[in-house]
């Protein structure tokens, strides 16, 4: 970095300035650090070093030519004594730049460059701007204006949404839309997008250049995508906030403290700020969420504009109105045989010829009629009613399935039932099913959005049918899902645990939970000092929760003593909490 004040060029400056050098060399090592961390350092030092050369050479005063002198002709007879040259120097009417002014912009270019990279120096912050805006406002510098469409916006500006309202922002290439109620700061349009969401709904559909990223922080919390659409909803819940996650395509990722969680497409998490890995519910989307006209909205909006949907995209296809307006009938055509001719006049003047006599017709016999048979009339069959149709699907973690099916929305609906079975089985015409097929009683919901239900009653290794089905209240069947086979799953091995002593704790390891990522909601660190075989769901002494589902080690503060120490992979979901994964137990003593 080249420093205002160089030696070197007989260059000081006064205190102002040299403390402006110091504060922008400050800012340059901060931002190099920051940049280190993230692996995004540069430019290299060959780069940094060329430009400094450059710089430095472009600013170098000219070197001060010394005037020639005046010399006088040689004396005559009649000269005069000889006249010395003299050359009085001015105060030039402009005045060069000072050599620290120079110096200053290279500094400052160094700085740039160096902090920023080559390919950052000119960069501008995306373009950001509102698309749609009906009942919003926009604080920005401490005024709150109307938000209009066409309103450019930056960073620190802040978007609220009265009720009724609504808007749409373009950050670069994503799109946020906010529902009413929706407050959001922009926090970043340099690096990517940086949203503080602070309170109400908004549909995020995002798409970044590489490299960059779209997060969107909730207190404590930040959820990052790098190209996806999701919603997220943030409303007050008792002394706290609310917020809730649904993944419509590609995956989010959430981040804070204690808390590092993947979520996939299809999958939705409810978290209670403020936060930590006990406050996070993952479960499967469910009808609800099929049914949620906000959502249903955004996607038929991102599918009509090319962009992927996801899950969503069967159900906004399913919804949408009947392509086409049946074309009005043609008009009626003429009652005229076609190609009857059309009489012509007489004409006027003409004879008319007498009739030619013609001999008298005899009258043809008629045959007599005979009885037409008629056929035995044969009962009506009455029509099978038409069942429905239900989309079903189940994820088997541990010895559970979970099944989350779509919302029937037919007529006469009653109730919904769940039937399982060892082997595949037709759809019944009605309650009860035929030997063989196991109503599963606790499944039974009069509720049309009741559409989820938990089998703990699987088993590691188990496979079974199963078939959602909805009933009205004579016990028909109206609507029915396919056939789905689970199979399920022992509890996962998490290896050997490790535990080695350190001071206020010990050191723990074991083998990261490969289940799917929808079994996995946290882990949690259990201990005793008496019994043998903790558990988080069971007996213990304290539990700690440990690292998101990557994770393979943690430090455990304890106090000093011999404990029994083990961890467990946990599933938290509606239907309450399940170990889908567990280590061997291992016994350390701390501060011994």
């Amino acid at each position: 970095m080249v420093p205002f004040a160089d030696e070197r060029l007989g260059v000081r400056l006064d205190p102002d300035l040299e403390a402006l050098d110091a504060e922008l060399r400050r800012a340059g090592e901060r931002t190099r650090s920051a940049h280190r961390r993230d692996g995004r350092e540069r430019p290299s030092p060959a780069f940094a070093s060329a430009l400094r050369d450059r710089l430095l050479a472009e600013a170098a005063l000219a070197p001060v030519v010394a005037p020639a002198p005046v010399v006088a002709d040689a004396p005559g007879a009649d000269a005069p004594a000889g006249v010395r040259g003299r050359v009085a120097r001015r105060t030039p009417t402009v005045l060069p730049a000072p050599r620290w002014t120079v110096l200053a912009v290279a500094a400052a270019l160094v700085v740039a460059v160096l902090g920023l990279g080559p390919d950052r120096l000119f960069t501008a912050p995306l373009d950001a701007r509102a698309t749609e805006a009906t009942g919003a406002s926009l604080l920005r510098g401490g005024s709150t204006t109307a938000l209009a469409p066409g309103t450019g916006l930056r960073a620190g500006d802040t978007v609220s949404v009265d009720a009724g309202g609504s808007a749409t922002l373009r950050l670069g290439g994503s799109i946020a839309r906010l529902d009413c109620g929706a407050v959001v700061r922009l926090d970043d349009l340099m690096d990517g997008v940086r949203i503080d969401q602070l309170a109400g709904r908004a549909w995020h559909r995002v798409t970044v250049e590489p490299g960059d990223r779209y997060v969107v922080a909730t207190g404590p919390l930040t959820w990052t995508a790098l190209g996806t659409a999701f919603d997220l909803d943030r409303s007050r819940s008792g002394g706290g906030d609310r917020v809730r996650l649904v993944t419509a395509q590609h995956e989010v990722r959430i981040a804070g403290p204690d808390v590092g969680l993947r979520v996939p497409e299809g999958r939705r998490v409810t978290v209670t700020l403020p936060a930590g890995p006990s406050d996070i519910v993952l479960d499967p989307v469910g009808g609800a969420d099929l049914r949620d006209p906000w959502i249903l909205a955004n996607a038929r909006l991102d599918l009509a504009a090319g962009y992927p949907v996801g899950w969503l995209a069967a159900a906004v296809l399913e919804l949408s109105p009947a392509a086409g307006t049946p074309a009005p009938s043609a008009a009626p055509s003429s009652t005229s045989p076609a190609g009857a001719a059309t009489p012509a006049p007489t004409p006027r003047g003409a004879a008319t010829p007498g009739p030619t006599p013609r001999p008298t017709a005899k009258p043809t016999p008629r045959p007599t009629p005979r009885p037409t048979p008629r056929p035995t009339p044969r009962p009506t069959a009455t029509p099978t009613p038409e069942i429905g149709t239900l989309a079903l699907d189940i994820t088997a973690c541990a010895g559970t399935a979970f099944l989350d099916w779509s919302t029937y929305d037919g007529a006469g609906f009653h109730h919904y039932t769940v039937l399982r079975a060892p082997s595949s089985f037709p759809v019944p015409a009605s309650y009860p099913p035929p030997d063989g097929v196991t109503a599963l009683g606790e499944s039974y919901t009069t509720s049309k959005t009741g559409t989820w239900f938990a089998d703990g009653t699987l088993g590691a290794d188990n496979v079974a049918y199963y078939r959602a089905l909805a009933f009205d209240a004579e016990d028909r069947t109206i609507a029915a899902s396919a056939v789905v086979q689970a199979k399920g799953k022992p509890v996962s091995d998490l290896g050997p645990f490790g535990a080695t002593p350190a001071t206020g704790g010990f050191d723990a390891t074991w083998s990261a939970y490969g289940g799917p990522g929808a079994c996995f909601t946290y882990y949690k660190l259990s201990w005793s000092a008496t019994n043998p075989d903790p558990s988080y769901l069971g007996d213990n002494d304290g539990a700690q929760a440990v690292g998101g589902q990557g994770s393979s080690g943690a430090f455990v503060a304890v106090d000093n003593g011999t404990l029994y120490v083990r961890v467990e992979a946990i599933l938290v979901s509606d239907a309450g909490k399940l170990i889908v994964g567990s280590s061997d137990v291992a016994q350390v003593t701390v501060g011994g």
